[in-house]
């Protein structure tokens, strides 16, 4: 994408006559290239980011200070495009997080408690988990979960989750019974999918 522009414009000693088309060009030059991330002119959003746009992977750059930046660049596993934030500690990968959500008794998460999920299931201490077609590239992701607690039945027993397999775009979890060891059904599940 490029926008044409004159530089010089206006010119103080040419007749304003002289370089009105350069300036009028250069005017809608500015409208045009500000609506590409941001919410125009003339309207009571405007100057808001609509998106950000990236045109190229960059490496990540070393930096000082209190100062931070996104970037993007190839992720460790794939060759698409990842968001990084850096600053003068670490480097930290935003775009890792590929599905989030709660599910509670089994029932299929709410849209507004979950992200890039298509539904849940709940069988006994079993919790299967399904995410939309996409939100993994494959069966090597990292689900991070925690148990709603206490057990079911049991007010002063806490619980606990351990991953039990995982499919593309899948997995499915079970809860027990931290006090005891065993199997305990939780009230819920509250759960992060990363994949880098």
């Amino acid at each position: 994408m490029g926008f044409p522009y004159t530089t010089g414009i206006p010119n103080p000693p040419d007749n304003p006559s002289q370089d009105v088309a350069n300036m009028q060009q250069n005017d809608n030059t500015i409208d045009a290239w500000v609506r590409v991330d941001h919410i125009g002119f003339n309207n009571g959003s405007g100057g808001e980011h609509k998106q950000v746009t990236f045109n190229a992977n960059i490496a990540t750059p070393a930096l000082t200070g209190g100062v931070g930046l996104e970037t993007v660049n190839v992720g460790v596993a794939a060759s698409a495009s990842q968001l990084f934030f850096t600053n003068a500690l670490t480097t930290v990968q935003l775009s890792a997080i590929r599905a989030w959500g709660y599910v509670a008794n089994g029932v299929n998460v709410p849209q507004i408690q979950s992200y890039n999920v298509a539904s849940s299931s709940q069988a006994g201490n079993n919790w299967t988990v399904n995410l939309v077609p996409g939100a993994t590239s494959g069966p090597s992701f990292v689900v991070l979960a925690s148990a709603l607690s206490p057990i079911v039945g049991s007010p002063n027993h806490n619980a606990g989750v351990t991953v039990l397999s995982s499919t593309t775009n899948s997995f499915t979890v079970a809860t027990y019974d931290a006090v005891v060891g065993s199997n305990g059904v939780a009230s819920g599940i509250f759960f992060i999918v990363l994949q880098i």
